[in-house]
């Protein structure tokens, strides 16, 4: 059987580097099956919106990041509640 490659766009929805979401993003990439290519757009590199700057033009992070959405057969946002209550 032959598997056509698919493009995926990773979005993390943790900005902290050893936050839960990002580890379970690290597994997603190590389990994904092998037609699955991922790509990991961190939001970090995103500014907050702010119509001054997009009408001088996107910076090139949001640049980058539209792209790979755009080009992405698919686009997977890994965020979890991690908060119990009990």
């Amino acid at each position: 059987m032959s598997e056509n490659k698919l493009t995926i766009t990773a979005i993390c929805g943790s900005l902290r580097e050893g936050s839960f979401n990002r580890r379970v993003l690290k597994a997603v990439k190590e389990l994904a099956p092998k037609h699955w290519e991922i790509h990991h757009i961190d939001l970090l590199t995103i500014p907050f919106y702010n119509s001054d700057i997009e009408s001088q033009g996107d910076p090139q992070s949001v640049v980058k990041f539209k792209e790979s959405i755009r080009k992405a057969d698919g686009v997977l946002i890994v965020t979890l509640n991690t908060t119990w209550e009990f």
